[in-house]
C-alpha cells in the first residue's frame, strides 16, 4: 500500500510539472534594453498579451490530480518510534496541509494579478504608451518578466509580488494618460491663440499619440495647417484698419473668420473693428439728432436718437436727448389722448377711457384733467362691471345677500348725474328681474302618501299626497325619503309672476 501511494504521488507530481512547463510562457522574450526601440516595444506588448492569455486559458483548463496530503506526509515522515505520540504525527499532517493550501492561494493570487495586468496592457497599447512613457514601460516589463520566472520556479510569493508591482505601474500609466492628453491639447490651444502653426501641429500630434481619434486634436491639426495663410491675411486687414477704412477692414476680418471660424485672434480683431465702427456711427447719430431737434423736426430727431440708443443702449446722454424730444411732443400728445378719453366716455366705453387717461398721466403726471378724468372713469368702469355681472347671471339674484347688493348698486347708478343709454338699459333690466323676487308665491307639491318630504333649510312636510306652500322667491331643494327606496331630490326656483306647475316628489326606485 505505501508503494502504491508513492507511485500515485510521483505520477501526480510529474504530470503537474509537465503541464506547468508546457504553459510557462515568459514575457521576457525581449530584453529591457531592446524596449527602447518603439517597434520592438509594440511587439513585446502584443507578445506579452498573447502569451498571458494563453497562460490563463491553460491554467483554467488544468485540473491537477488530487493529492492525498495525509498519505504523502505519512510517507515522507520516518517510521515513528515507540516513544513518539500520535499528537506529533497529526501536527505534521496539519502543517503540511496548510503549506499546500497557502501555495495554492498564492498561485491563484498571482494568476489574478497577471490577468488584470494583461487587460490593462491592452488599454496602454491603445494609447501608445511606448511613445510617451518608455522608462516606466521598461520597468513594467522587467517586473512582469521577473514574475514569470518566479512562477515557473513555483516561487509564488515572489511571483505574486512582482506581478503586483507590475500591475501597479500599469494602473499608474493608465491614470496618467488623460493628463498627458490634456497637456498636449492645452499646448495646442495656446499655440493656436498665437497663430503658431508649427507649434500647434507638434502639440496636437502628441495628443493623437495618446488618443488617435480625439476629435479636438484632429480638428486642431486641421486648423494648424491654416495658420500661416491666416497670419498673412491678418496683416493685410490690419493695414486697412490703420488707413481708417474700417468697413473694408471688417469685411476682410469676416473673410478671415471663414478661413478659421474658431481662431481667437481673428475673433478679437473682428470685435475691435465692430466696436470702432459702432463708436463712429453713434457719434454721427447723436450729431444728426441734435441738428433735427434745433430745427424742430421732432420725428427725425427721435429717429436719430433712437438709432443711437440701439447702438449703445442705456446711456445717460441718449436718455437726456430723447427726453428733450419727448418734452417737445408732450403737449400735442396729451391733447390727443385727452380727446380720445372724452370720446370713450361719451360712448360709455369706460375701459378705453381709463386707459387713455392713464396714458395722459404717464406723459404728464400732474395734469388736472388727467387726474379728474381717470378717477371719474374708474368709478364708472367699476359700476359697469357689476351691472354686467348681474345681467349675465340673474340666478345669482336668488341669493338674498346678492340681491341686496344688486339693489345697492342700482341706487348708485340712479344717482349718477349723466346716464347714457347703456346705463339706463342696465338699470331697467336688473330692476325688472329684482321685481320678480319680491312677495310670496303659492307652490303645490304632490306625493304618494308614503314618502317623507322635507324642504332643505326650511321645514319638514312629512308624508302627504298633496301639499300647498307659500314661499318667498328664491331657490329651493325638496328631498324625499322612504324606507327601502332610493332618496329623491328636486330643485326648483320661485319667482313672482311666474306660476309653477304642481311639483311631484315621491320615492319609486326600490333598493
Amino acid at each position: 500500500m505505501p508503494q502504491s501511494n508513492d507511485i500515485q504521488r510521483s505520477r501526480g507530481r510529474s504530470l503537474r510539472e509537465a503541464k506547468i512547463e508546457a504553459i510557462s510562457v515568459s514575457l521576457s522574450s525581449a530584453s529591457v534594453s531592446d524596449a527602447n526601440d518603439e517597434k520592438h516595444l509594440n511587439k513585446l506588448l502584443i507578445g506579452g498579451i498573447s502569451a498571458g492569455v494563453l497562460l490563463l486559458v491553460l491554467l483554467s483548463l488544468w485540473k491537477p490530480q488530487p493529492v492525498k496530503v495525509e498519505a504523502a506526509v505519512a510517507e515522507e515522515l520516518s517510521e515513528p518510534s515507540a516513544e513518539e505520540s500520535t499528537d506529533v504525527f497529526q501536527s505534521a499532517i496539519v502543517s503540511k496541509s496548510f503549506e499546500v493550501a497557502e501555495q495554492a492561494r498564492l498561485r491563484r493570487s498571482a494568476q489574478d494579478k497577471l490577468a488584470q495586468l494583461l487587460l490593462i496592457q491592452v488599454e496602454l497599447a491603445a494609447v501608445n504608451v511606448d511613445k510617451w512613457a518608455v522608462t516606466r514601460l521598461n520597468e513594467l516589463v522587467q517586473k512582469a518578466e521577473s514574475g514569470d520566472r518566479a512562477y515557473r520556479d513555483r516561487n509564488y510569493v515572489m511571483a505574486d509580488t512582482e506581478y503586483g508591482d507590475s500591475l501597479a505601474i500599469a494602473e499608474s500609466l493608465k491614470q496618467q494618460s488623460p493628463q498627458i492628453l490634456e497637456e498636449a491639447l492645452e499646448s495646442g490651444r495656446s499655440a493656436l491663440t498665437r497663430m503658431d502653426g508649427e507649434g500647434s501641429k507638434q502639440a496636437y500630434a502628441r495628443a493623437l499619440l495618446v488618443d488617435p481619434e480625439n476629435s479636438e486634436a484632429l480638428a486642431g491639426l486641421r486648423r494648424a495647417e491654416l495658420q500661416d495663410e491666416l497670419s498673412q491675411w491678418m496683416i493685410n486687414a490690419q493695414k486697412l484698419q490703420a488707413a481708417g477704412d474700417l468697413d473694408q477692414a471688417l469685411a476682410a476680418s469676416e473673410d478671415l473668420v471663414l478661413i478659421d471660424p474658431l481662431s481667437e485672434p481673428v475673433q478679437k480683431f473682428k470685435r475691435q473693428l465692430e466696436q470702432a465702427i459702432l463708436e463712429r456711427d453713434f457719434t454721427a447719430a447723436m450729431s444728426s439728432g441734435y441738428r433735427y431737434l434745433d430745427s424742430e423736426e421732432l420725428a427725425a430727431a427721435r429717429s436719430a436718437f433712437s438709432r443711437a440708443d440701439k447702438l449703445r443702449p442705456n446711456l445717460t446722454e441718449v436718455a437726456v436727448a430723447l427726453q428733450s424730444v419727448s418734452s417737445a411732443e408732450i403737449s400735442q400728445r396729451v391733447g390727443l389722448l385727452s380727446g380720445r378719453a372724452r370720446e370713450a366716455e361719451a360712448e360709455e366705453d369706460w375701459q378705453q377711457a381709463v386707459e387713455a387717461y392713464s396714458q395722459v398721466l404717464q406723459l404728464e403726471s400732474g395734469s388736472i384733467d388727467g387726474l379728474i378724468g381717470q378717477a371719474r372713469a374708474q368709478v364708472r368702469l367699476s359700476l359697469d362691471r357689476k351691472l354686467v355681472a348681474y345681467r349675465g347671471d340673474f340666478d345669482s339674484l336668488l341669493d338674498p345677500v346678492v340681491r341686496e347688493q344688486a339693489r345697492t348698486t342700482l341706487n348708485q347708478a340712479r344717482e349718477l348725474p349723466s346716464a347714457g343709454s347703456r346705463l339706463l338699459e342696465q338699470i331697467a333690466s336688473i330692476s325688472a328681474e329684482l321685481d320678480k323676487l319680491v312677495g310670496e308665491v303659492n307652490v303645490q307639491l304632490v306625493s304618494d302618501g308614503v314618502t317623507d318630504v322635507r324642504i332643505l333649510r326650511q321645514s319638514r312636510l312629512g308624508v302627504f299626497q298633496q301639499e300647498e306652500l307659500i314661499l318667498s322667491p328664491g331657490k329651493y331643494v325638496a328631498v324625499g325619503s322612504r324606507t327601502g327606496f332610493r332618496d329623491v331630490r328636486l330643485e326648483f326656483v320661485v319667482r313672482s309672476g311666474e306660476p309653477l306647475e304642481p311639483l311631484n316628489i315621491a320615492c319609486t326606485e326600490a333598493i
